[in-house]
């Protein structure tokens, strides 16, 4: 969750047990029985950092997507990025993010004491979240985005940018932003060290990316769009956009991000796969 202030309870011998500045990202774990804190700690910097979904690996350590607005939140050395790429000031939900907004990969051992990676990943303008207001319809749309392991705990990201130079590989789908916001598709190894590929994923409207799942085999994301140029293959389900706000299923190649395949997912009225 997010804290607005000192007081969130921590626990000794934790991460980080001091506010850092504005609203920090806290992660907190309990016991199976929800009577005892097993850990409990602040991750931030001294602007505005939020957590939007999280994971465990067989070993227990937690990995964490959010955003941040801080330029000193906590990285480690030799992982993808360790310098924040900055953004366009935004305020949204009453939150303050001063200098713009990238997105943050980060892992934490098992007992909430220590940051295992850290990773910025963005471009110069604001990354992470997905503000087009046909788009934004639920609670929290906008800070929508997921990550998830693979059986070899390589990591996947789907989120959204605004940023035409958001880093992106060669040979995966899209290395070109789209227009208004795209979603964006990542992988990373295991100890964020290396960006293993990146994509856009959008037309000329508004897009934005909501969930992923990994297998052996291929990468699956849905998400929203406006866009009737999203880049859908033929012979799938809707091969061309039924019209007002659409969801969308595609699928990637694991190892380098290519488009497998893209059907839209919806009817004339208002749709999002979620």
């Amino acid at each position: 969750g997010i804290a607005v202030g000192s007081g969130y309870p921590t626990t000794v011998g934790a991460y980080d047990v001091s506010f850092g500045g504005n609203w920090d990202a806290v992660i907190t774990k309990f016991n199976s029985t929800g009577t005892a804190l097993v850990y409990s700690t602040y991750i931030g910097g001294s602007d505005a950092d939020q957590p939007h979904s999280l994971v465990t690996d067989a070993a227990g350590n937690l990995v964490i997507l959010g955003v941040t607005a801080s330029s000193n939140f906590p990285t480690t050395s030799g992982t993808y990025d360790n310098s924040f790429n900055g953004g366009n000031f935004l305020l949204e939900d009453g939150i303050y993010y001063n200098n713009g907004i990238d997105i943050f990969v980060a892992k934490l051992n098992t007992t909430g004491s220590a940051l295992l990676g850290s990773t910025y990943i963005g471009g110069s303008s604001n990354d992470g979240f997905s503000l087009n207001t046909q788009l934004k319809f639920n609670y929290a749309d906008h800070a929508r985005g997921e990550v998830v392991l693979d059986d070899y705990n390589n990591i996947y990201i789907t989120s959204s940018t605004k940023s035409s130079n958001f880093p992106t590989t060669s040979g995966s789908h899209q290395q070109t932003l789209g227009g208004d916001y795209d979603a964006i598709v990542a992988s990373f190894s295991s100890d964020l060290t290396t960006l293993s590929w990146s994509t856009y994923l959008g037309g000329s409207s508004g897009d934005a990316g909501y969930s992923i799942r990994a297998n052996n085999n291929m990468v699956a994301v849905c998400g929203g769009t406006l866009s009737s140029n999203i880049g859908a293959t033929p012979g799938t389900i809707h091969s061309t956009r039924p019209g007002g706000v659409d969801g969308y299923v595609a699928t990637f190649d694991k190892s380098n991000g290519f488009l497998n395949a893209l059907t839209y997912l919806g009817t004339s009225a208002y749709d999002q796969a979620y």
